[in-house]
């Protein structure tokens, strides 16, 4: 499947608090699979169909307060932590090249 094919979906019921979420990326499903493995009490996988050969889409449900939306955050660092970044990367770079 290629990237451009993949999609994830998430739709929520206001009135019972209840997210839906539909996909059919892999890397979503595994990380979903996991959530409901580890904390099966708010996440729960309600189906899975297959649809070609070796793929699949899920459907599971969270609570809607664990769907959050978040801004960038801004890093800003001083030139002494820009320099300090910097020398320790030079250090760890070297290290790895010595290493070799």
């Amino acid at each position: 499947m290629l990237k451009t094919e993949t999609e994830t979906t998430i739709r929520w019921d206001a009135e019972d608090r209840t997210a839906y979420i539909w996909t059919n990326d892999p890397s979503t499903i595994r990380k979903m699979d996991k959530l409901v493995e580890e904390d099966p009490d708010n996440y729960c996988r309600l189906s899975v169909r297959a649809y070609r050969e070796g793929e699949k889409h899920c459907t599971y449900s969270v609570p809607v307060k664990f769907i959050t939306f978040r801004k960038q955050r801004q890093y800003t660092m001083s030139e002494e932590q820009k320099r300090a970044a910097a020398d320790r990367l030079r250090n760890f770079r070297e290290q790895n090249n010595s290493e070799s």
